[in-house]
């Protein structure tokens, strides 16, 4: 059989039908991100967690970046300071000595040891290739240029910080690693990398520039702007995945109290027995068990009462019933007799009513798997054999769990509505991965009004009278009763072309 998925139903008899519909229209932004985030508290206190140990980390190391910023870039400005003012007396020293004295107290210098700067005088200003630009090489240039400029202005002057490994010293293109040794050692360091040099041109008189590299105070000071190295990156982030899996511990055993509670909430709603919860960890949580299993066995007395007291009334009125039978069969006035026997007649099915209402919605078992395919065949393999016209198409899902003599009796009593009332039937078993679904279509005259009214006890419709006077009207209410006994729900509407559409969902969580 099939069931064609495009099956219409009408509007006045699908009120499930349009919330489904509207369900699905577009929805508010809020309530959309509200989909994506978690659903268990386990998963949103974990949420929580994650998102605050990250922000505590980047409000923290955002403030400890800014102040080592703030003090690097005090202190670069102070050592550039300094430089300038030994570099200034330097320059001035050399500009005072007559131009042929200048080489000779340059080399005499170089020999004794040489000063922590590497001089040297050309004829015009070299090629430097400067380091990229960045905070601290712009605080350090600027500084050194203005220090510079109170001195030699407006004399040509030229800073920037370069590499030593290209670093031209010479007119003829000699670089600064190739000088001799004694010569470069104290400007020069490239291991473990290579320190920049601040390189300064200088035209103390026409054509006679002054050549001037020198190491800062601190070398490797442009590295200093970053504190937050791959290193120091590795521990922090190890030291936050170390802390996330503590909290992510602690927060589930905090949770799973409230695990065990939603479970024990779950099958005492579906009528599964359970053991009580155990009163024991925190004193919100003792008290709240405590509660909850106050409030099942109160709840299972009061049921296990109730159906003592109904089934006691309805067994003990049977037997006033037949005295009166017998006491109208003796009254004079045969009409009269047979009007008391007609109402007592009612009376006793009303009675034997609410007593199969008892019988059969009162069914304690615990879940099992069931072959729902195999199930539907077992059922309406003796329809078959008696003619019924019947046409099923089993589904794709191997089993679920289920109490399986209540599903069994909630889908007869809705097979059987189906062939007695539509006189053929129509049966498709679906499912994804949040629900089974079990879809019944008749080929009789539907339903009138409202839908929901019919699941109500002793209710039938005019032709279900017509067509069977020993019905009690508790099929489909009894049929409800266990569907939602296993969390799932129950829905009539009618089909467009003729005929009742019954729609079985059961949760497969």
């Amino acid at each position: 059989m099939t069931v064609p998925s495009s099956t219409k139903l009408t509007p006045a008899a699908q009120p499930t039908a349009r919330k489904r519909a509207y369900n699905t229209q577009a929805q508010p932004a809020p309530q959309a991100v509200r989909q994506w985030l978690p659903q268990s508290v386990l998963s949103r206190l974990a949420l929580a967690v994650i998102v605050g140990v990250l922000l505590v980390q980047w409000v923290g190391n955002s403030i400890w970046v800014y102040q080592i910023r703030k003090e690097v870039q005090a202190a670069t400005a102070e050592n550039t300071d300094n430089l300038a003012d030994t570099l200034n007396n330097t320059l001035r020293y050399l500009s005072k000595l007559p131009s042929n004295y200048r080489l000779i107290a340059l080399e005499q210098l170089r020999e004794a040891g040489g000063t922590r700067f590497y001089i040297s005088l050309h004829e015009r200003k070299l090629q430097v290739q400067p380091l990229p630009d960045s905070v601290l090489a712009s605080l350090v240039i600027q500084r050194m240029t203005d220090r510079l400029n109170v001195e030699w202005a407006p004399k040509a002057i030229e800073v920037v910080l370069a590499s030593p490994i290209d670093l031209v010293v010479r007119d003829n293109g000699t670089l600064l690693t190739e000088m001799p040794r004694y010569v470069n050692n104290q400007h020069l360091i490239l291991s473990p990398k290579p320190a920049p040099l601040l390189v300064v041109q200088l035209e103390i008189e026409p054509d006679v520039w002054a050549y001037v590299a020198a190491l800062m105070p601190d070398p490797f000071f442009l590295d200093s702007h970053n504190p937050l190295t791959i290193d120091r990156l590795f521990f922090q982030t190890l030291t936050v995945l170390t802390v996330l899996l503590m909290l992510m511990v602690i927060v589930r055993w905090i949770t799973k109290p409230m695990a065990l509670l939603a479970n024990a909430a779950g099958k005492f709603g579906r009528g599964d027995r359970h053991e009580p919860l155990p009163t024991r960890g925190t004193r919100e949580y003792t008290k709240l068990a405590t509660a909850f299993n106050e409030m099942e066995e109160r709840l299972m007395r009061y049921m296990q009462d109730r159906e003592r007291l109904f089934s006691s009334i309805s067994h003990d009125l049977r037997t006033p019933i037949t005295r009166l039978k017998l006491r109208a069969e003796l009254l004079d006035n045969d009409q009269t007799g047979a009007d008391f026997t007609e109402d007592l007649d009612e009376l006793e099915l009303m009675v034997i009513g609410a007593l199969q209402l008892v019988r059969d919605s009162d069914i304690h078992e615990n879940n099992a798997d069931v072959d729902i395919n195999r199930l539907i065949l077992r059922l309406i393999e003796p329809m078959l054999r008696a003619g019924h016209p019947i046409r099923f198409e089993p589904g794709q899902l191997a089993t679920l769990s289920a109490k399986p003599l209540a599903l069994k009796r909630a889908l007869t009593n809705l097979i059987d509505n189906a062939i007695f009332y539509g006189k053929r039937a129509d049966i498709s078993v679906t499912h994804n991965e949040a629900e089974l679904q079990v879809v019944i279509r008749d080929y009789g005259p539907g339903i009138d009004g409202d839908a929901e009214r019919l699941f109500k006890p002793f209710s039938r419709l005019n032709h279900g009278r017509e067509q069977r006077e020993d019905g009690f009207g508790l099929g489909l209410n009894i049929a409800q009763h266990l569907i939602n006994g296993h969390g799932g729900s129950l829905a009539l509407a009618n089909h467009e072309e003729r005929g009742l559409v019954v729609t079985v969902r059961i949760p497969l969580a």
